[in-house]
């Protein structure tokens, strides 16, 4: 619980924002690159349609904000999803066009990861 979040109502988005707020908060514009990445690491679990979005936007706006604060390296983010490929269930047109937005988002894609408590 200490370091996870639902993400199913409005109130889970906000907390969620505050969260990367605070965190980013933490970060110092003199911090080395990977220290400010370490602090700025943040993991999706499920790689279906509502994961791949929240991934997405939430590289775009810590990326942006790591620019308009000057910090030096770069966010993470990850999506960590048990089957072989992310947006299961969706045709492969649609799956290549998922994998380029996260591509260029810059959002990690680990498949056939579980995550264990």
């Amino acid at each position: 619980e200490q370091f996870t979040l639902p993400f199913r109502k409005l109130a889970h988005a906000n907390a969620l924002r505050r969260r990367m707020t605070k965190a980013l908060d933490h970060v110092q514009p003199d911090a080395a690159p990977q220290d400010a990445r370490n602090a700025m690491t943040f993991a999706v679990v499920g790689g279906g349609a509502s994961g791949v979005e929240l991934a997405t936007k939430m590289a775009d706006l810590l990326q942006d904000a790591f620019r308009r604060r000057a910090l030096r390296g770069e966010p993470r983010v990850l999506v960590i999803e048990m089957t072989d490929h992310v947006v299961p269930g969706m045709g492969d047109e649609i799956r290549k066009f998922v994998e380029q937005a996260l591509f260029e988002s810059r959002v990690e894609v680990h498949t056939q990861t579980r995550v264990a408590r």
